[in-house]
């Protein structure tokens, strides 16, 4: 990430994280651990986050996400209206520029929010900080080149993430050598699904979707056990995917 980031430590406290900082989250009333946080770029257009007062924004076209925390509420008027609380953010999606009133009740943090034209704004992300002027918090990218732990015989993964980007098409996660040629990982589907993706050697793919879907704030635990033409994917406990298959292990794996 090539900018500061923010999360909520184990005590609850709103916390910035140095640029490439890893930034290991939690929620800030229950104090749970919501694991490594990864979210796209985005940009909060709501001055003096920490300190929300009511205020006039003239948006551009295109979607937003209004959030806040608090007992209260942000209320917009003028060229959009609705009223955004804790429990329930609000999504505006802007067919042309224009000036909004966010007038603000017992807030104790404020966020407007858009993303990259390649992102999708549709939900909230996490908080970021503002102070005089607009912030852009850039896009969190989580790789290593050393793999030597990995097995080219045979192996099994697991991960366990929460949905926060509507954006479908993107990689979960991944180990591969660096091109499609050969990878096994996770990844969402256009149908709002989780995914299998394993390729081998750029011929053999195997890409399977389980019957659930994976909406945003949904939670997905996902294995894979996988050796020669072998394999074993579950999704939340069920079996998606077993017995003998086309594909094998990827070869010339480098890059998680």
């Amino acid at each position: 990430r090539a900018s500061p980031g923010w999360y909520y430590d184990s005590a609850g406290v709103l916390t910035e994280a140095a640029i490439n900082a890893p930034r290991f989250d939690h929620d800030p009333d229950s104090k749970v651990p919501l694991g490594l946080r990864l979210e796209d770029e985005r940009t909060n257009v709501f001055l003096n986050s920490a300190a929300p007062v009511t205020q006039d924004i003239t948006l551009t076209a295109q979607a937003y996400s209004v959030s806040m925390r608090g007992a209260g509420s942000i209320t917009l008027s003028g060229a959009n209206t609705g009223v955004a609380t804790e429990a329930a953010p609000l999504i505006i999606a802007l067919a042309s520029a224009g000036l909004t009133t966010f007038t603000v009740t017992g807030a104790t943090f404020g966020q407007v929010e858009w993303a990259a034209a390649s992102n999708d704004a549709s939900a909230p992300s996490t908080s970021i900080v503002t102070q005089g002027v607009p912030v852009t918090r850039d896009a969190d990218l989580c790789f290593t080149n050393d793999v030597s732990w990995y097995n080219p015989v045979t192996g099994t993964f697991y991960a366990e993430m929460i949905r926060n980007i509507q954006e479908t098409g993107r990689v979960i996660w991944q180990v591969s050598d660096g091109s499609n040629n050969n990878r096994w990982g996770f990844e969402t589907s256009s149908t709002q699904r989780a995914n299998l993706a394993l390729r081998e050697n750029a011929t053999n793919t195997i890409l399977t979707s389980s019957n659930d879907t994976f909406p945003l704030g949904a939670t997905a635990k996902m294995a894979s056990a996988i050796g020669n033409l072998d394999l074993e994917h579950y999704l939340n406990g069920l079996r998606v995917l077993t017995g003998r298959q086309t594909a094998g292990v990827p070869i010339g794996v480098n890059l998680l």
